[in-house]
């Protein structure tokens, strides 16, 4: 029950839209544009009432809560009818996350834990979709370690200190991971269930430790080819419930 409990715990929280997977039409933004959702109106409306007051806090978060739905609710639509994700899946998260962005500028960096783990949670789906930026790729990490940092400083719970350490495995930061690995394990008195964190989060680091690897693998390419993006979207694979289920971790016997 413990072990079935936590992986539900460390899923992103993007994970409560997931249904079941589908591929990505690859962040084509050259691809037939779709007519905006209800929700991206809604979003639009918000915006167009921010360009008079860009730095209202409210309306700022406002707008980036109705495009992170707007964007969850296209994936989830998609799901549904069993189609690739489309581009403005991405376009309408990226938008939520310069509201974001431009709300930790008005607060010298400060946040509640929900809106903060709701970003970093945003960050990492877009690991998961993918890109063919590798410095865009190294920014989502560090932006959504960077969140749940935020949201640690106010709650530290097993569900916010085991995203804490799978943001921090995703950007590199092992060190940091295992800090909070060892805190997320701490919540619990019983060894038998720490050590079922442990073991959980030990697999997330892993997963990352590879998504790491392919991402320098990938800069080393774009170095050595003087291209500047990648042929194929990269993509982090987190959990098996999450938005990317191709898992590259190599195992036993692979060859």
């Amino acid at each position: 029950m413990i072990l079935s409990i936590l992986a539900i715990l460390v899923v992103m929280v993007a994970a409560v839209f997931i249904l079941v997977a589908r591929p990505f039409d690859g962040g084509d933004s050259s691809a037939k544009a779709l007519p905006p959702t209800p929700l991206e109106r809604g979003a639009e409306r918000i915006e167009r009432r921010l360009a008079k007051d860009p730095e209202d806090p409210k309306l700022l978060l406002a707008a980036m809560r109705t495009w992170f739905g707007a964007g969850y609710n296209r994936i989830s639509e998609a799901r549904n009818a069993y189609r690739p994700f489309p581009y403005a899946v991405t376009a309408d998260l990226k938008t939520g996350l310069r509201a974001w962005e431009a709300y930790l500028r008005q607060t010298g960096g400060e946040a509640s834990v929900e809106n903060a783990e709701f970003a970093g949670g945003v960050y990492v789906s877009l690991l998961e979709l993918g890109s063919k930026d590798v410095a865009d790729i190294e920014a989502n990490a560090a932006e959504a370690a960077r969140a749940l940092r935020i949201a640690s400083r106010h709650r530290q719970d097993l569900y916010t200190l085991s995203n804490v350490a799978v943001y921090d495995y995703l950007n590199g930061e092992y060190a940091a991971g295992s800090r909070a690995e060892r805190e997320a394990a701490a919540t619990f008195d019983a060894p038998a269930r720490a050590a079922i964190v442990i073991e959980q989060l030990d697999a997330y680091r892993e997963r990352a430790e590879t998504f790491r690897g392919l991402l320098r693998k990938a800069a080393t390419e774009l170095r050595e080819s003087g291209d500047e993006e990648l042929g194929e979207p990269l993509k982090a694979y987190v959990a098996s419930g999450g938005l990317n289920e191709e898992d590259p971790t190599p195992r036993p016997g692979d060859n």
